[in-house]
């Protein structure tokens, strides 16, 4: 036999049933806007496509110091992706060590559709003095123009026959410019790991690379192996960090000014 007083089950009036059911379905719908809100969110981020230069059996460059482009490219494009993943959708067109031709690279960024391209590449020169970033956004060679392959990220850079994406970078190639400007006023600030800027020039030159990008599309030489100094700033993590985080900065002022 139980002990003690049962007590009176508590019955919940009708109303107020009705007012629990509609409480739960205030919540629920509630987190089903959140959810496709957030999804909605994550959908409209800026495309950022990374293109690590070279790569497998073709090196690029290298220093004194036996320093490879291909390894530096890549590096620096890791360290983009971990900067602004979750700012942007970040896609790298090669993310370990292998190579693909430069048609190949484009057309990652198109199939991703791609609010911006950067093909990422460290410099060599006969001059050991070269020194600094050039960025490069596209543009067509006039008719007559002499064009030299010197200095360029690959002698097979320049378009010399026209393709049939050689239209595709015409539009943009104001807000090519603007991109490279964002990204050229970062690195005009010193460095805190060498206490010094970065000169960069900015070009326009034919590339083949950029030519059939549809959306703004740049190629960065941030810096020159073939320069001992600079071998020795590309070989370490202090660096290359700076380097990333300068682009990155250099892309959120590119977003801000066109939104």
């Amino acid at each position: 036999m139980c002990q003690g007083k049962l007590k009176k089950a508590t019955i919940m009036p009708s109303r107020s049933r009705r007012l629990s059911r509609l409480t739960r379905v205030v919540i629920l719908t509630l987190i089903l806007v959140s959810t496709t809100w957030t999804a909605g969110a994550r959908e409209k981020l800026a495309t950022i496509v990374i293109d690590p230069g070279h790569g497998g059996g073709d090196y690029g460059n290298s220093g004194p110091a036996r320093l490879v482009e291909k390894d530096i490219t890549l590096a620096v494009a890791k360290l983009i992706v971990k900067e602004r993943k979750g700012t942007y959708r970040v896609v790298l067109t090669r993310t370990g060590d292998y190579g693909l031709s430069l048609f190949e690279r484009t057309a990652a960024a198109n199939h991703q559709r791609a609010d911006l391209f950067i093909s990422l590449h460290a410099g060599g020169s006969t001059s050991k003095q070269k020194a600094g970033c050039t960025i490069y956004y596209f543009k067509p060679a006039s008719p007559g123009e002499a064009l030299s392959s010197s200095h360029l990220p690959d002698p097979e850079s320049l378009q010399d026959t026209p393709t049939l994406w050689s239209n595709c970078q015409a539009v943009h190639i104001s807000k090519s410019r603007a991109a490279a400007e964002a990204i050229a006023s970062r690195f005009s600030k010193p460095f805190i790991s060498t206490g010094s800027p970065l000169k960069t020039t900015i070009q326009g030159y034919p590339l083949i690379v950029l030519s059939g990008a549809d959306m703004p599309a740049l190629l960065m030489e941030i810096g020159y192996l073939t320069n001992p100094g600079e071998e020795k700033n590309l070989s370490t993590n202090e660096y290359l960090s700076e380097i990333a985080n300068r682009i990155c900065q250099g892309i959120d002022e590119f977003f801000l000014k066109k939104e």
